[in-house]
Parts: C-alpha cells; sequence; structure tokens
C-alpha cells in the first residue's frame, strides 16, 4: 500500500503486519491429503464390496425360499 499526498502517490509505503494464516501449505499437509485420498478409495472399495456381498446374500435368500432349500444359506453365513 502506498501513500497519497494529494497530487500523487509517494514512495513511501505502509508496512502491513504478515498475516499467520497467509502461508504455503506444508510438506506435511500434502501427506495428509494424499493419505486422505488413499482412506476414501478404500472406503469407497470397501463399500461397493458390501453392496456386492449384500446383494448376492439376498439372490441366496431368495433362491433358498425358492426352491426350500435352507441349507444354502450356510454358505453366506460362512
Amino acid at each position: 500500500m502506498r501513500y497519497w499526498d494529494g497530487s500523487r502517490w509517494t514512495e513511501q509505503r505502509f508496512q502491513t503486519p504478515e498475516d499467520p494464516y497467509n502461508h504455503p501449505v506444508g510438506a506435511g499437509f500434502g501427506r495428509l491429503a494424499h493419505a486422505i485420498r488413499v482412506g476414501l478409495g478404500l472406503s469407497v472399495a470397501v463399500l461397493v464390496a458390501e453392496i456386492m456381498l449384500y446383494s448376492w446374500g439376498l439372490s441366496m435368500f431368495d433362491n433358498a425360499v425358492a426352491t426350500g432349500d435352507l441349507d444354502s444359506l450356510n454358505l453366506f453365513d460362512t
């Protein structure tokens, strides 16, 4: 910031105090962001696997009820 003397800008400059929150992100935060991305990716993979397993279990249950073979549900339990 510079000062205006009424007719022109002066060479004198106002020194602003350094903002403690205006620093570049350090390497630690970069590693944290990478770890969060990996963790979220793994969470999504586990969620997809759980949905597939649940769907498989529902289809086995429907098949066991339709055929009357309730002993086949032991495969899902194991």
